[in-house]
Formats: structure tokens, sequence, C-alpha cells
């Protein structure tokens, strides 16, 4: 892969990240999801979108990959946060 295509690619699995923090948000805390970069990584994994040199994603390259890009798992908490998705009006619904 050239420059272009592992940026493009980054981008793809940053917002497939975001995708999966979007889901953590937006379950109940009695069913909260635990969302680390160890928990992301097999999830990418298990929808087959590999790193850009081919290999399965693991706790440190994903880590590494996101260092990178200038970004961490709080800063798209907080990005997702403020765009407005639905917040839990209680915890015991």
């Amino acid at each position: 892969m050239n420059r272009s295509e592992v940026k493009l690619h980054n981008k793809k699995v940053i917002k497939q990240v975001r995708e999966l923090i979007k889901i953590k948000l937006n379950t109940p805390y009695r069913y909260k999801l635990r969302m680390g970069y160890k928990e992301l990584a097999n999830r990418l994994n298990s929808i087959s979108l590999l790193s850009s040199r081919g290999n399965q994603w693991t706790f440190r390259s994903l880590y590494r990959m996101m260092q990178r890009q200038k970004l961490s798992l709080w800063i798209i908490e907080r990005r997702v946060r403020k765009t407005g998705i639905i917040r839990h009006v209680s915890n015991y619904n």
C-alpha cells in the first residue's frame, strides 16, 4: 500500500471504531460494554478488517495507529457525545 491508500484505510478503521463506540454509548448502563483497545481490536478482527499490512489487529497495533493519527479513545468518545447521540434518560429503565 502507498501512503494515500494507508490513509484511506486508517480513516475506514477509525470510522468503524467510532461506530463501535456509538454502540457502547447507546447501551443502557446495566448492559454497558467494555470498549478498550483490546476489545476494539477483537471486534475489528471479527468483521475481517485487517491492518494496513494485512495482519490482524492487536491492542498495540491499534493503539499505535491511533496514536500516529493523533487520536485516542476518549477523544473519539467526547466527539461522539457532542454530536448529539441519544443519551440514557435514566438508569432505571
